[in-house]
């Protein structure tokens, strides 16, 4: 008789997400991409603290820990994305007023060969 590891049947199931957390979480993440997953798992608990008093047909579960829900958000590739700037952000504006004029610059392909010698 040989004694082997088994795999669990519940492998790569998170079971203390009930599927309206993950499908709230799915919901939540299209709707703000750029907010951390801190941010995310907050409004998680303020939704859950709200939702008994609005639908009390079928009780949620309980906040799962916060360790749970990123690993659930990395699971799912959800990762927090850069914020669209504004076309008239400083940093835009400065962009654009720099390719409207010639700038001059030194480049030097190879910085090696023109190192100064000092006596």
């Amino acid at each position: 008789m040989i004694l082997c590891t088994r795999v669990r049947s519940d492998q790569g199931m998170i079971r203390s997400m009930s599927e309206k957390i993950k499908i709230w979480l799915i919901e939540n993440y299209q709707l703000h991409p750029s907010w951390s997953r801190k941010l995310h798992a907050d409004n998680l608990r303020a939704w859950l603290e709200l939702s008994p008093a609005e639908s009390s047909s079928e009780p949620l579960s309980a906040m799962p820990s916060y360790a749970t829900v990123v690993r659930f958000m990395k699971q799912r590739g959800f990762w927090k994305l850069a914020r669209q700037r504004s076309p008239h952000s400083p940093s835009n504006k400065a962009q654009a007023r720099l390719d409207a004029r010639d700038v001059r610059r030194f480049d030097v392909e190879d910085v090696s060969n023109h190192v100064c010698q000092f006596q």
